[in-house]
Protein backbone atom coordinates (compact mmCIF):
# COMPACT_ATOMS: atom_id res chain seq x y z
CA UNK A 1 0.00 0.00 0.00
CA UNK A 2 1.44 3.44 -0.70
CA UNK A 3 2.30 5.20 2.26
CA UNK A 4 -1.12 7.38 3.65
CA UNK A 5 -1.28 11.43 3.49
CA UNK A 6 -2.06 12.47 6.45
CA UNK A 7 -5.62 13.76 5.75
CA UNK A 8 -6.19 10.03 4.41
CA UNK A 9 -5.85 8.84 8.39
CA UNK A 10 -8.69 10.56 9.87
CA UNK A 11 -10.79 7.97 9.21
CA UNK A 12 -8.80 5.28 10.91
CA UNK A 13 -7.68 7.25 13.84
CA UNK A 14 -11.55 8.12 14.51
CA UNK A 15 -11.78 4.38 14.38
CA UNK A 16 -9.34 3.50 16.55
CA UNK A 17 -11.22 6.13 19.22
CA UNK A 18 -14.43 4.43 18.65
CA UNK A 19 -14.67 2.48 21.96
CA UNK A 20 -15.35 5.44 23.21
CA UNK A 21 -12.72 4.68 25.92
CA UNK A 22 -9.58 6.53 26.60
CA UNK A 23 -6.25 5.53 24.32
CA UNK A 24 -2.27 6.62 24.52
CA UNK A 25 -0.87 8.00 21.69
CA UNK A 26 1.14 4.19 21.28
CA UNK A 27 -2.44 2.22 21.12
CA UNK A 28 -4.27 4.72 18.48
CA UNK A 29 -0.83 3.67 16.09
CA UNK A 30 -0.69 0.41 17.32
CA UNK A 31 -4.61 0.10 16.03
CA UNK A 32 -4.08 2.00 13.25
CA UNK A 33 -0.79 0.45 11.71
CA UNK A 34 -1.55 -3.17 10.91
CA UNK A 35 -4.57 -2.09 8.88
CA UNK A 36 -2.41 -0.12 6.35
CA UNK A 37 -0.70 -3.18 5.04
CA UNK A 38 2.77 -1.41 4.65
CA UNK A 39 6.13 -2.58 3.96
CA UNK A 40 8.56 -3.04 6.60
CA UNK A 41 10.62 -0.27 4.40
CA UNK A 42 7.40 2.11 4.21
CA UNK A 43 7.62 1.43 8.28
CA UNK A 44 10.62 2.10 9.38
CA UNK A 45 10.67 5.35 6.46
CA UNK A 46 11.61 8.34 8.56
CA UNK A 47 11.45 12.09 8.40
CA UNK A 48 14.28 13.91 6.83
CA UNK A 49 15.70 14.65 10.65
CA UNK A 50 15.51 11.02 11.38
CA UNK A 51 14.02 11.83 14.93
CA UNK A 52 10.43 10.16 13.84
CA UNK A 53 9.09 7.76 11.81
CA UNK A 54 6.67 9.03 8.59
CA UNK A 55 3.87 7.12 9.69
CA UNK A 56 3.77 7.67 13.30
CA UNK A 57 4.14 11.45 12.75
CA UNK A 58 1.25 11.61 9.92
CA UNK A 59 -1.06 9.81 12.53
CA UNK A 60 0.13 12.55 14.50
CA UNK A 61 -1.16 15.20 12.68
CA UNK A 62 -4.27 13.32 11.84
CA UNK A 63 -5.05 13.19 15.39
CA UNK A 64 -4.48 17.09 15.59
CA UNK A 65 -6.62 18.12 13.14
CA UNK A 66 -9.44 15.97 14.60
CA UNK A 67 -8.89 17.74 17.48
CA UNK A 68 -9.07 21.05 16.35
CA UNK A 69 -12.08 20.33 14.45
CA UNK A 70 -13.84 18.87 17.70
CA UNK A 71 -14.29 15.16 16.66
CA UNK A 72 -11.55 14.01 19.08
CA UNK A 73 -10.55 15.43 22.92
CA UNK A 74 -7.51 15.42 24.95
CA UNK A 75 -7.76 13.27 27.75
CA UNK A 76 -4.62 13.62 29.85
CA UNK A 77 -1.31 13.47 29.57
CA UNK A 78 -0.62 12.29 25.85
CA UNK A 79 -4.03 10.54 26.00
CA UNK A 80 -7.72 11.43 24.07
CA UNK A 81 -11.10 9.77 23.38
CA UNK A 82 -13.90 10.68 20.71
CA UNK A 83 -16.44 13.04 20.82
CA UNK A 84 -19.86 12.52 20.72
CA UNK A 85 -19.44 14.99 17.40
CA UNK A 86 -16.73 12.27 16.33
CA UNK A 87 -18.88 9.20 17.14
CA UNK A 88 -21.79 10.73 14.81
CA UNK A 89 -19.79 11.73 11.78
CA UNK A 90 -18.19 8.22 12.18
CA UNK A 91 -21.48 6.21 12.20
CA UNK A 92 -22.47 8.29 9.68
CA UNK A 93 -20.47 6.63 6.97
CA UNK A 94 -19.61 9.60 5.68
CA UNK A 95 -15.72 10.31 4.48
CA UNK A 96 -13.79 12.23 6.76
CA UNK A 97 -11.50 14.66 4.63
CA UNK A 98 -9.96 18.21 4.74
CA UNK A 99 -13.36 19.32 3.14
CA UNK A 100 -15.63 17.70 5.96
CA UNK A 101 -12.79 19.44 9.07
CA UNK A 102 -13.25 22.78 7.28
CA UNK A 103 -17.37 22.65 8.09
CA UNK A 104 -16.17 23.52 11.56
CA UNK A 105 -15.28 26.64 12.80
CA UNK A 106 -12.72 25.21 15.08
CA UNK A 107 -10.52 23.76 12.63
CA UNK A 108 -11.47 26.65 10.06
CA UNK A 109 -10.29 29.51 12.55
CA UNK A 110 -6.85 26.80 13.45
CA UNK A 111 -5.98 26.49 10.06
CA UNK A 112 -6.81 30.24 9.27
CA UNK A 113 -4.08 31.16 12.02
CA UNK A 114 -1.53 28.22 10.86
CA UNK A 115 -1.71 28.80 7.04
CA UNK A 116 -0.48 25.20 7.10
CA UNK A 117 -1.82 22.72 4.68
CA UNK A 118 -3.36 23.92 2.15
CA UNK A 119 -4.90 21.73 -0.47
CA UNK A 120 -3.14 21.69 -4.01
CA UNK A 121 -3.45 18.66 -6.70
CA UNK A 122 -0.47 19.87 -8.43
CA UNK A 123 1.99 17.10 -7.80
CA UNK A 124 4.18 19.24 -9.03
CA UNK A 125 3.65 22.17 -6.27
CA UNK A 126 5.87 23.59 -3.86
CA UNK A 127 5.85 21.72 -0.55
CA UNK A 128 4.69 24.44 1.62
CA UNK A 129 1.18 23.88 -0.46
CA UNK A 130 1.54 19.93 -0.83
CA UNK A 131 -1.61 18.76 1.68
CA UNK A 132 0.10 15.29 1.57
CA UNK A 133 2.40 16.63 3.94
CA UNK A 134 2.51 17.49 7.81
CA UNK A 135 3.82 20.87 8.78
CA UNK A 136 6.70 18.89 10.44
CA UNK A 137 7.60 17.12 6.82
CA UNK A 138 6.94 20.76 5.31
CA UNK A 139 9.56 22.17 7.14
CA UNK A 140 12.22 19.31 6.89
CA UNK A 141 11.68 19.09 3.10
CA UNK A 142 12.35 22.72 2.97
CA UNK A 143 15.70 22.44 4.47
CA UNK A 144 16.92 19.48 2.43
CA UNK A 145 15.81 21.56 -0.42
CA UNK A 146 17.14 24.51 0.73
CA UNK A 147 20.88 22.56 1.51
CA UNK A 148 20.49 20.65 -1.84
CA UNK A 149 21.02 24.01 -3.30
CA UNK A 150 23.52 24.97 -1.02
CA UNK A 151 25.35 21.91 -2.14
CA UNK A 152 25.48 22.65 -6.02
CA UNK A 153 26.42 26.48 -5.08
CA UNK A 154 29.63 25.00 -3.12
CA UNK A 155 30.16 22.76 -5.93
CA UNK A 156 30.53 25.00 -8.20
CA UNK A 157 32.75 27.26 -5.96
CA UNK A 158 34.48 24.75 -5.47
CA UNK A 159 34.72 24.31 -9.30
CA UNK A 160 36.00 27.60 -9.53
CA UNK A 161 38.99 27.44 -7.19
CA UNK A 162 42.57 26.35 -7.50
CA UNK A 163 44.23 23.29 -6.59
CA UNK A 164 45.72 25.70 -3.39
CA UNK A 165 43.09 26.58 -2.19
CA UNK A 166 41.41 23.85 -2.23
CA UNK A 167 43.71 22.60 0.14
CA UNK A 168 43.16 25.58 2.29
CA UNK A 169 39.15 23.98 2.25
CA UNK A 170 40.30 21.00 3.04
CA UNK A 171 42.40 22.19 6.09
CA UNK A 172 39.63 24.43 7.48
CA UNK A 173 37.35 21.52 7.72
CA UNK A 174 39.52 19.49 9.05
CA UNK A 175 40.08 22.34 11.53
CA UNK A 176 36.49 22.26 12.35
CA UNK A 177 36.13 18.70 12.34
CA UNK A 178 38.83 17.98 14.83
CA UNK A 179 38.99 21.16 17.24
CA UNK A 180 40.96 23.59 17.86
CA UNK A 181 44.12 24.35 15.75
CA UNK A 182 44.79 22.20 12.72
CA UNK A 183 48.92 22.59 13.29
CA UNK A 184 48.29 21.17 17.03
CA UNK A 185 46.25 18.74 15.64
CA UNK A 186 47.88 18.05 12.55
CA UNK A 187 50.45 18.59 9.99
CA UNK A 188 50.07 19.20 5.86
CA UNK A 189 53.05 17.92 4.22
CA UNK A 190 52.14 18.98 0.39
CA UNK A 191 55.43 18.42 -0.74
CA UNK A 192 57.10 15.93 -3.25
CA UNK A 193 58.56 12.80 -2.03
CA UNK A 194 55.68 12.72 0.32
CA UNK A 195 54.20 9.58 -1.09
CA UNK A 196 50.95 11.15 -2.33
CA UNK A 197 50.37 11.88 1.95
CA UNK A 198 49.17 15.81 1.89
CA UNK A 199 48.29 15.73 6.00
CA UNK A 200 48.57 13.89 8.62
CA UNK A 201 45.37 14.21 11.59
CA UNK A 202 46.75 13.86 15.49
CA UNK A 203 43.66 12.44 16.47
CA UNK A 204 45.40 12.27 19.92
CA UNK A 205 48.80 14.06 21.31
CA UNK A 206 50.93 10.73 21.57
CA UNK A 207 50.17 9.88 17.78
CA UNK A 208 49.23 6.48 18.74
CA UNK A 209 45.93 6.72 15.86
CA UNK A 210 46.96 8.96 13.11
CA UNK A 211 44.71 9.76 9.69
CA UNK A 212 46.78 10.20 7.22
CA UNK A 213 44.66 12.44 4.17
CA UNK A 214 45.04 12.77 0.47
CA UNK A 215 43.07 15.81 -0.87
CA UNK A 216 42.57 16.00 -4.94
CA UNK A 217 40.91 19.18 -6.63
CA UNK A 218 40.07 17.15 -9.97
CA UNK A 219 37.12 17.46 -12.80
CA UNK A 220 37.19 13.84 -13.72
CA UNK A 221 36.28 10.73 -11.08
CA UNK A 222 39.24 9.61 -9.10
CA UNK A 223 40.13 5.89 -10.74
CA UNK A 224 41.39 2.87 -8.99
CA UNK A 225 45.16 3.22 -9.42
CA UNK A 226 44.98 6.77 -7.49
CA UNK A 227 43.80 4.61 -4.45
CA UNK A 228 46.17 1.73 -5.22
CA UNK A 229 48.65 4.36 -5.10
CA UNK A 230 47.13 5.84 -1.74
CA UNK A 231 46.72 2.71 -0.04
CA UNK A 232 50.78 1.78 -0.63
CA UNK A 233 51.22 4.96 1.15
CA UNK A 234 49.42 4.22 4.27
CA UNK A 235 51.43 0.94 4.10
CA UNK A 236 54.77 3.04 3.60
CA UNK A 237 54.09 4.99 6.90
CA UNK A 238 52.60 2.12 8.67
CA UNK A 239 49.25 3.92 8.43
CA UNK A 240 45.52 2.26 8.97
CA UNK A 241 43.19 5.02 8.36
CA UNK A 242 43.08 7.28 5.68
CA UNK A 243 40.58 9.47 4.17
CA UNK A 244 40.93 10.68 0.54
CA UNK A 245 38.79 13.88 -0.65
CA UNK A 246 38.55 14.99 -3.79
CA UNK A 247 36.14 17.67 -5.35
CA UNK A 248 34.77 15.33 -8.01
CA UNK A 249 33.91 11.49 -7.65
CA UNK A 250 35.23 7.68 -7.66
CA UNK A 251 34.79 5.13 -10.22
CA UNK A 252 32.99 1.98 -9.31
CA UNK A 253 36.29 0.38 -9.25
CA UNK A 254 37.92 2.58 -7.03
CA UNK A 255 34.80 1.95 -4.65
CA UNK A 256 34.93 -1.53 -5.33
CA UNK A 257 38.69 -1.57 -4.21
CA UNK A 258 38.46 -0.07 -1.22
CA UNK A 259 35.74 -2.69 0.01
CA UNK A 260 38.19 -5.53 -1.20
CA UNK A 261 41.70 -4.10 1.08
CA UNK A 262 42.77 -6.02 3.93
CA UNK A 263 40.59 -4.59 7.14
CA UNK A 264 43.85 -3.93 8.78
CA UNK A 265 43.62 -0.65 6.29
CA UNK A 266 40.66 1.64 6.11
CA UNK A 267 39.91 4.66 4.04
CA UNK A 268 36.91 6.86 3.53
CA UNK A 269 36.11 8.07 0.44
CA UNK A 270 34.94 11.88 0.48
CA UNK A 271 33.37 12.98 -3.24
CA UNK A 272 32.54 16.60 -3.94
CA UNK A 273 28.68 16.13 -2.58
CA UNK A 274 30.22 14.59 0.80
CA UNK A 275 32.33 17.35 0.61
CA UNK A 276 29.99 19.77 0.48
CA UNK A 277 27.53 18.38 3.06
CA UNK A 278 30.15 18.53 5.53
CA UNK A 279 30.94 22.22 4.82
CA UNK A 280 27.67 22.96 5.59
CA UNK A 281 27.30 20.80 8.82
CA UNK A 282 30.86 22.49 10.09
CA UNK A 283 30.16 25.77 8.60
CA UNK A 284 32.92 25.84 6.21
CA UNK A 285 32.59 28.31 3.38
CA UNK A 286 28.81 29.49 4.50
CA UNK A 287 27.06 31.67 7.06
CA UNK A 288 24.16 31.56 8.63
CA UNK A 289 21.09 33.39 6.77
CA UNK A 290 18.15 33.05 8.59
CA UNK A 291 18.17 30.84 12.35
CA UNK A 292 14.63 29.49 13.42
CA UNK A 293 13.96 27.92 16.48
CA UNK A 294 11.44 25.67 16.73
CA UNK A 295 9.87 25.33 20.21
CA UNK A 296 8.31 21.69 21.57
CA UNK A 297 6.32 21.07 24.78
CA UNK A 298 8.53 20.34 27.52
CA UNK A 299 6.66 17.35 29.30
CA UNK A 300 8.80 16.91 32.12
CA UNK A 301 8.07 20.46 33.58
CA UNK A 302 3.90 19.52 33.38
CA UNK A 303 4.40 16.51 33.94
CA UNK A 304 7.28 16.18 36.55
CA UNK A 305 6.17 12.96 37.63
CA UNK A 306 5.79 10.83 34.33
CA UNK A 307 9.05 9.66 33.71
Amino acid sequence: MVMPTYDELFGHVLNALSDGKVHTAIEIRESIIPRLNLSQAELEEALPSGRQTRISNRIGWAKTSLIKAGLVEKAGYGKSRITAEGLKVLRSGVKVDLGRLMGYDSFREYQNNSGNMSSSDDATSDHTTDCTLTPDEILETSVRDLNEKIIDDLLSEIDGCDPSFFEKLVVDLLERIYGGNFSENAEVTGRSGDEGIDGVIKQDRLGFNNIYVQAKKWSNDVSRPEIQKFAGALQGQGATNGAFITSSDYSKAAREYVGKISTNTHIVLINGRDLAKLMIEYGVGVSDKTVITIKRIDTDYFHPDNE
